[in-house]
């Protein structure tokens, strides 16, 4: 599935690129990633690490989870999500798997991401939006390291820890064995979102 995953985000980043007019140049210099790079990706050349992919979707406003989800006006979003119907993408850098839970849609803006986190990987996010987008990360198995800035927090398996997307965040698996985390995400920049 991850192959098919990777031809979708490279679909989704070309039509969000495109229905805002920006070229390769203007989206490179928004987003810190090489115009030779987001080509690649755009072709489907390269999977992109999410650390990449973090940096594109900060430039379009969008949540990484966003790029994730099906785009357009016509697709039809089902209230149920199988997990045999739930994408699963792996960061080639760090080997994380991403399977996207759900998909946020008008009536719940909200996006859930079950993560498998391997031991000692380490992956980082150089957010710098508004804040408009949080995350809830919800600790199920293993342990966590995440760094908000300069602020650091130990988890526990059933710690949940919730942030604005506004700095740089660090996640680190300091254990010997596989972490599992749940990420939930919502925007508080759109009419209906959810307010903490």
């Amino acid at each position: 599935m991850t192959d098919s995953v990777n031809l979708l985000l490279s679909e989704r980043l070309k039509i969000e690129r495109l229905a805002k007019g920006w070229s390769l140049a203007q989206l490179s210099e928004k987003s810190q990633v090489s115009r030779a790079m987001i080509s690649r990706i755009e072709r489907c050349e390269v999977s992109a690490t999410a650390s990449l992919l973090a940096k594109l979707a900060d430039a379009y406003g969008l949540a990484l989870a966003d790029l994730f989800a099906p785009s357009g006006a016509g697709t039809v979003v089902s209230p149920l999500r199988r997990r045999r119907e739930q994408p699963v993408w792996q960061d080639p850098s760090s080997g994380y798997c991403r399977r996207a839970v759900s998909i946020s849609n008008p009536s719940c803006p909200l996006n859930i991401v079950e993560i498998d986190f391997p031991a000692g990987a380490t992956v980082l996010f150089d957010h710098s939006g508004d804040g408009g987008q949080k995350q809830n990360v919800w600790l199920l198995e293993g342990s966590l390291r995440m760094s908000i800035g300069k602020d650091i927090y130990d988890m526990c398996p059933g710690d949940c820890l919730t942030m604005a997307l506004d700095r740089p965040l660090a996640f680190h698996n300091p254990g010997n064995r596989s972490a599992r985390y749940a990420v939930i995400l919502w925007s508080t920049t759109k009419a209906d979102a959810l307010t903490p």
